[in-house]
């Protein structure tokens, strides 16, 4: 049976820190993590290494964020209010990996890999992407939002329809690479940032 973690950082931002979570234990990857409004913890989560979790939520004004190399695996709920601003180093991974439905919230990820069930981008905002976008084979339901290749390296711009696409930053040499499908745009492609393309 899940357990749900809330955050408390009590100690520090280590997620592997056991007196971190309200239990005293580190969360299991069967288990469903909280990250409360930021008045309730010491330290913002950081998180390091592999991790993996049922559900991740994170409520209000919470925040947290993603080092280099570091990976997060949702298999069940990812959810975090409008309010969040959290950190992903382009170098680290979100996956959301359940097979039901899902709403991708505006945030700039690094690597982002949606394989799963069907996805909805968020109805605003922008969907950064600093790396690697997996879209996985579901349905997309794109309303009104963008998504923004915005990787200082070389970057694949993943087949499939977007709303408005935006390719931006000053690559200088580095290359886009375009895949083997079709890239569909329903609203406004938007590469007046490029250095060179």
């Amino acid at each position: 049976i899940p357990t749900t973690y809330t955050w408390d950082g009590s100690a520090s931002s280590d997620w592997a820190t056991g007196a971190n979570w309200d239990l005293g234990t580190v969360p299991l990857s069967t288990d469903h993590v909280v990250i409360p409004t930021a008045a309730s913890y010491t330290n913002a989560l950081i998180i390091t290494g592999a991790r993996t979790v049922t559900d991740f939520t994170v409520n209000g004004t919470g925040t947290y964020s993603m080092a280099a190399a570091a990976s997060l695996t949702v298999n069940g709920t990812f959810n975090y209010a409008s309010s969040v601003a959290a950190t992903y180093n382009c170098a680290s991974t979100l996956t959301i990996a359940s097979t039901a439905s899902q709403t991708i919230p505006a945030a700039n990820y690094g690597n982002l890999d949606l394989t799963g069930g069907n996805r909805t981008l968020a109805s605003s905002g922008t969907i950064g992407i600093c790396g690697t976008f997996t879209r996985g084979a579901g349905t997309y339901t794109i309303t009104g939002s963008t998504v923004d290749y915005n990787g200082s390296g070389a970057q694949t711009i993943a087949a499939g329809t977007y709303n408005n696409l935006t390719i931006s930053n000053a690559r200088s040499a580095a290359n886009l690479t375009s895949p083997a499908g079709t890239i569909a745009v329903a609203g406004t492609f938007d590469i007046s940032t490029l250095s060179a393309y």
